[in-house]
């Protein structure tokens, strides 16, 4: 990875600050892309490596030229609102944005973090969250059981996408300067205090 230029959305967040930070590790030029910019938690610029910017994933017109001679994009952004519609809005709709404007850019490798269906009830309760995920994965031409060539999805990219469908991230988490540890029921790992992600 050394020297390689990956574009890292959502790279503020719980799950994107430590792609950030793994990638800096590797030796990758970083460029990360949040509504926080500069503001939010992870590595500072001051690591050399890493560029912080202000942007909506799903305007990319605001951060596109950061795509420019970027060999990978890593999108992290999805998350939990008040209404269906704006779950599957933010983690769908913007990420689909997202990726258009990278393949627009001929960036030639993408990644994105979706999730796992448990089923009902998780699925009834969060259903925009999962449609907008899956909506990302048909975008990238993978289909519900992660293969690729699922009817409507976008075969074109499917040797260019990598999707992640983790079960459950948890980990500590800090908010404005306030601690938070989210824990997973009956886990070794939760009760030990090591995050996973």
């Amino acid at each position: 990875m050394s020297g390689k230029k990956v574009v890292v959305l959502g790279g503020t967040g719980f799950v994107g600050s430590r792609v950030v930070s793994a990638l800096l590790a590797r030796g990758a030029a970083v460029v990360s892309i949040s509504r926080r910019g500069a503001a939010g938690p992870g590595p500072s610029a001051a690591t050399g490596n890493l560029l912080r910017v202000a942007g909506d994933a799903g305007r990319p017109d605001g951060w596109s030229s950061h795509l420019v001679g970027a060999s990978g994009l890593v999108s992290c952004v999805g998350a939990f609102a008040s209404t269906q519609q704006a779950m599957r809005d933010a983690c769908g709709t913007a990420n689909v944005e997202a990726i258009r404007a990278a393949r627009a850019a001929g960036v030639p490798r993408l990644a994105f973090v979706s999730a796992h269906d448990f089923g009902p009830p998780v699925s009834a309760a969060l259903s925009g969250y999962y449609a907008g995920k899956r909506d990302v994965e048909a975008e990238m031409g993978v289909g519900r059981d992660g293969s690729g060539g699922e009817a409507g999805s976008n075969p074109s990219s499917a040797a260019r996408g990598l999707v992640l469908r983790p079960g459950m991230i948890y980990g500590a988490s800090t908010r404005a300067g306030v601690g938070r540890q989210g824990r997973a029921p009956g886990s070794s790992l939760a009760r030990s205090g090591r995050g996973v992600c």
